[in-house]
This record gives structure tokens, sequence and C-alpha cells, in this order.
């Protein structure tokens, strides 16, 4: 926390040189600087070689409330930021009155698995992966992957140019999770099996009905040959190789017809691989044919 009042002068809140912070997954990290006056420093700095990693359902914040133009963070050369599935990440300067104030003031922020709100306190959709370059304070995305065009449209238009007021992310959505033991194959070479998803905090923030297991893509290999079938259209509209067969319903339960592949199906030692995805977040299994049917 930086202290009320700063001493005039004082460069950054705080320093980190060339170490690593890292939130881990449940934990969280709230920096509140309270009544800062005219401080123009910057609040967080990382210094040559920093590091930040906010991990999976982890909270960082930064709330900064004075009259100064500053910088909450500065991700210097060699440093980076890297936020991943948060339960939140949040750069807030909606309560300094400054008129030249930066959420980043320059460097990069790398984003994955998660949700961004924008200004209208709507959410959007998941995000595989984006880059954030700063420069002056101006935001510029990079690279981004979302679920389609006009989702990653949005999320650039929400974010390229700004430099004040607010930066916010959330995980994407809960753990998804194959359910070992009640993967099965039956003697007519239907699998069976159920996925489960597991938010894996609290629910602090009303971003998504996370946690659901309706709706989970799954894909089926047999002995690496993709499953017949095709879910229409595809979850994520930059991948266009893999075919999902069909999505869980809402009890997680689904089932796929591996028929076409009888043939390889009587050796007991057939390998058939199952990736489940929802939101960017998945899971895989793999198991033989005597495994299955045992």
């Amino acid at each position: 926390m930086l202290a009320e009042n700063p001493t005039s002068g004082v460069s950054y809140g705080i320093d980190l040189n060339g170490s690593n912070l890292v939130v881990q997954p449940g934990g969280t990290l709230n920096v509140d600087a309270k009544n800062v006056g005219t401080y123009g420093g910057r609040i967080i700095n990382l210094g040559t070689g920093a590091t930040i990693n906010a991990n999976p359902y982890s909270a960082f914040t930064v709330a900064v409330q004075g009259a100064g133009n500053l910088s909450a963070i500065t991700v210097g050369s060699g440093a980076t930021l890297n936020v991943n599935q948060p339960e939140l990440f949040d750069i807030n300067l909606t309560q300094n009155t400054g008129t030249n104030t930066w959420l980043v003031s320059s460097g990069t922020v790398n984003v994955n698995n998660s949700r961004q709100q924008f200004d209208s306190g709507q959410w959007s959709e998941p995000i595989n992966e984006m880059t954030i370059g700063y420069t002056r304070g101006q935001a510029k995305v990079s690279s981004l992957e979302s679920t389609t065009q006009d989702a990653e449209n949005a999320i650039k238009a929400n974010t390229d140019g700004k430099t004040a007021n607010r930066l916010t992310f959330s995980k994407a959505d809960g753990a998804v999770d194959i359910v070992d033991d009640e993967l099965a194959l039956s003697d007519d070479n239907k699998l069976t099996g159920r996925v489960t998803v597991d938010d894996g905090s609290k629910d602090t923030l009303d971003n998504q009905t996370d946690g659901s297991p309706q709706d989970v893509y799954i894909s089926v290999t047999v002995n690496t040959q993709q499953a017949a079938n095709k879910v229409d259209p595809r979850p994520y509209w930059r991948q266009e190789t893999t075919n999902y067969q069909v999505k869980t319903g809402a009890d997680g339960t689904f089932s796929v017809d591996l028929s076409q592949f009888a043939t390889l199906l009587e050796d007991g030692k057939t390998t058939i691989a199952i990736t489940a995805t929802k939101d960017f977040i998945g899971d895989t299994a793999s198991k033989t044919v005597v495994e299955l049917r045992a």
C-alpha cells in the first residue's frame, strides 16, 4: 500500500527491479493509494527484468485517489506483466482527477484466458490471448484471439488509445475437467462421458454465469484420426483444424458415435483421445479401448 500524502520527490510507490512478484491462485494483492495529493510518480514500477504474474483465480488491484498526473504501472525494458484467468485484475484511476494520468505508462501487458470489462460495464467475449503495448500511456493491441471477429473488434475498440480511467479483466470461465472414471465405450462403439466446470472462486464478480457444464465442446480422435460430424459454428473462429463433434448437455454429459472406427476399435490397444473446451479453457484425456470398455 502506498502511504498517504507521499513525500515530494518520491518516484515510486512499489519498485520491482529484477524481482518477481507472483499472486498465487486464490491469492490477493491490493494496492490502495489514498489521498496521494498531487503525487506525480508511478504507483508500481517494474524495472529491468522484473515480472508480475497474476495467476488463475487471483486478485490483483490498483486503486488511486488523488489529483496528480501519475502512472499506475510502468513496465520497463525486459519486464513483464502477465494476467492469466484472474478472479479480478483491476487498475482503477477513476478517483484520480489529474488531467494527464496513465494506466500503464510504457511496456507490455499479456492477458490470457480472460474477459475484459468494457466502459459500459458489459463483459467481453472470452479472450484466449491478448498483448497490449503501451507507449507514453497510449494503449495498442498488437495481438488478440477471441471467439469471433466481431468480439475482437469490440475488445480493440475498448482498448486502443485508452490512457486513463480503468482497465479490468476477469476469468474467461471456470476450470474444465473431464471426469476420468466416467469415460466409457459401449459394445456398439458409443463413447460417453461427463465434464465438470469449476469456477474455482467465490464469484465476487458478476461477469458471466461461469461454472456451468453445459455447452462444453467435445473433440474425439481415434489413433489421431478425427471423428466424424462437426458442430457448427465452431467455438473459435481462428481455429480451423479441430473438429468438435458435440456439445455437452446441461448436466455436462456427452455421447459420440465412433462406429466409423469399428475395425480399429476391435484392437484393445487403440487409443481414443478426448478434448473438452469452453471459453478457451480446456482439458484432455486419453485412454485405450481396453480401459474404456473395462
